[in-house]
């Protein structure tokens, strides 16, 4: 990823249905998606995405939604 125009790299540390994880020396980020409502479309759905990046002096989350599909 980019920050501050500069290139860093994450390491996934862990990764499961609805959420991962990712590190490094500097900062961290937790995503965790929720399925908005049960849908019967086979190649997507609507859900809700929290992200929370922490350094070592703050922590930022971000709650989006949107459409995830195939």
């Amino acid at each position: 990823m980019k920050l501050n125009g500069n290139i860093t790299i994450l390491k996934q540390i862990s990764s499961g249905e609805n959420d991962s994880v990712y590190k490094n020396k500097d900062f961290s980020i937790f995503i965790k998606q929720t399925p908005v409502a049960e849908q019967n479309d086979d190649e997507g759905s609507d859900i809700k995405a929290t992200i929370v990046v922490k350094t070592k002096s703050d922590e930022k989350t971000l709650n989006m939604t949107g459409y995830c599909g195939v």
